[in-house]
């Protein structure tokens, strides 16, 4: 009678299917997993870019009254009045040559930067006529950017900078992580 030949357990066929098995649903489980993670990022991120631009053009709009230029107590007045709708942001304004005319931040002016030259790239970008707009996500909140030109009859007299730090949104999106992770 000939002797049965005994297969080691991790080359037997029954292992092998078991072993494709688990990783078709560890693959499945990730990808679960990051799917929701990536467009709940995405569509905070979008829901931050329409937001602050409109915020930006709303203040540029309000800024651009006439053919004069700029000045530092005009540009502070129209920032003050539209304060409380920009929240706790920081909102700078510059003329055309990137000098700061004002500077909130946190509801309160900023006497630091009168003077200076506001060397953001945002700002640049606006300067030469370019609505921008960006945002990095990291340690559980969004640090958000955002910048419009100030324009009168196509003719460019300063931009409006805008600055959120967000970590009410980032927390959500860490507790919509962790959710995932637990189930």
């Amino acid at each position: 009678m000939p002797q049965s030949r005994r297969i080691p357990f991790w080359r037997s066929l029954r292992t092998k299917f078991a072993a494709t098995y688990l990783i078709i649903v560890a693959a499945v489980l990730v990808l679960l997993n990051t799917y929701p993670v990536l467009v709940s990022q995405n569509l905070a991120y979008r829901s931050k870019q329409t937001s602050m631009l409109n915020q930006a053009s709303v203040l540029a709009s309000a800024l651009a009254t006439g053919p004069e230029a700029l000045t530092a107590e005009g540009a502070a007045r129209t920032v003050e009045l539209l304060l409380g709708s920009l929240g706790g942001m920081r909102v700078v304004v510059t003329d055309p040559s990137g000098l700061v005319l004002c500077d909130f931040q946190g509801g309160a002016a900023r006497t630091d930067t009168e003077g200076q030259y506001a060397l953001f790239w945002e700002v640049v970008t606006a300067l030469r006529g370019n609505n921008v707009f960006r945002t990095d996500y990291a340690d559980g909140a969004f640090r958000s950017r955002a910048a419009v030109p100030v324009t009168y009859r196509s003719m460019t007299q300063g931009a409006v900078y805008l600055y959120e730090y967000d970590a009410e949104q980032g927390a959500m999106l860490q507790g919509i992580q962790r959710n995932l992770r637990t189930i």
